[in-house]
């Protein structure tokens, strides 16, 4: 009984750890995005893409409790930047890059620097 004792007491430390994920560089283009989304984040902002193989996306923009919109947008993948349009001549409305991954959650830098976490599925 003393022995069990002893050898649960030295694994104790390890019961219930689990290995922590790294967050993990990585491209857009090893990401598949099409049939996937990206969700936002963020507590006050929504923006959430869905991604179709034709360069097409469903988006939804807007503020939590407060208006959203749901227009059909362009993206495309140029030199490992995630460009999203209006449509595929117009002004960029979202530039994203140096993806990386953890789990189920990508972050990206937008074009003004800021970080940007999104649910990925």
């Amino acid at each position: 009984m003393r022995r069990q004792f002893l050898m649960l007491l030295a694994a104790s430390p390890f019961l219930g750890c689990s290995r922590v994920e790294k967050e993990v560089p990585t491209d857009w283009k090893s990401l598949a995005l099409p049939g996937k989304s990206l969700e936002l984040i963020d507590e006050k902002y929504v923006e959430n893409y869905r991604f179709a193989e034709d360069g097409m996306a469903i988006a939804t923009f807007g503020l939590k409790d407060g208006a959203v919109a749901g227009p059909i947008v362009y993206w495309k993948i140029e030199e490992n930047r995630l460009v999203i349009s209006i449509d595929p001549e117009s002004e960029i409305l979202q530039e994203l890059v140096s993806p990386s991954i953890r789990g189920s959650v990508v972050t990206a830098t937008r074009k003004s620097g800021a970080k940007a976490k999104y649910k990925f599925a």
